[in-house]
């Protein structure tokens, strides 16, 4: 249980709704407000926090791709950092993943993880300098393409590593209010460009890019929102 603050101290019964419906207090009450104590506690409301996330991509994962048949997969993830998204998957469908990142740091948080699954390589690269002659059941990333305003040359990497039949599975940051908060709470994620898009601006961006959205699904219960999209490579 949570119980408001009140600013006039008063009990239940004395609830003063005149003054609750109406904006005569509104400057009063403002002026009175400590708004570093605020923005402080609403970035501990609002934080990441690893368990709870693992739990809302969890779900996330299992309702997207609960419809296609999707089983021991060999994955590719795409600016990977702690490789979070492949390690979901692979606990839903079994397979293999290889992570690529450029990143030293990232791949410290990986190794920080203390994941000892040996079905997970890891390589450090650059995901446009990437060179192999393997194709992917699945290519995959969290948190990628909003960083990039060339939506095409982001998406055809992860088409170029994907099977034929294989699967595209992309998710980003949404743009909602609980997300922009978030984000405005957070100024030291901020250090590189963002796009927040929302669900049916991210279909577009996907269906413009030579891909077949299948479904999308948003997250629940986390401090941002999420959206994710299951494509495969358009025969058109």
């Amino acid at each position: 249980m949570y119980i408001t603050k009140n600013i006039y101290n008063m009990e239940e019964e004395n609830f003063d709704w005149t003054n609750y419906f109406s904006d005569n207090d509104v400057q009063k009450i403002l002026s009175s407000v400590n708004y570093k104590d605020i923005f402080f506690a609403l970035r501990e409301l609002l934080k990441e926090e690893k368990h709870t996330m693992n739990i809302s991509l969890f779900r996330l994962i299992k309702d997207l791709i609960k419809d296609y048949s999707i089983s021991s997969p060999d994955i590719l993830e795409l600016g990977a950092a702690t490789g979070l998204l492949t390690r979901t998957l692979l606990s839903v469908s079994g397979g293999k993943g290889v992570l690529v990142d450029s990143c030293e740091e990232s791949y410290k948080k990986y190794l920080s993880t203390g994941y000892t699954g040996d079905n997970i390589e890891y390589i450090m690269e650059d995901i446009f300098e990437l060179k192999t002659d393997r194709r992917f059941d699945i290519v995959c990333s969290f948190g990628l393409i909003e960083h990039f305003t060339d939506k095409k040359a982001v998406i055809d990497v992860h088409k170029e590593f994907l099977k034929d039949d294989g699967y595209l599975i992309i998710l980003i940051p949404m743009d909602s209010n609980h997300s922009r908060a978030f984000f405005l709470l957070h100024p030291e994620l901020n250090l590189g460009y963002r796009e927040l898009i929302n669900s049916t601006e991210f279909r577009n961006i996907l269906t413009e890019n030579g891909l077949d959205v299948l479904k999308i699904v948003k997250s629940r219960d986390y401090s941002y929102d999420f959206v994710a999209a299951i494509c495969r490579k358009s025969k058109q």
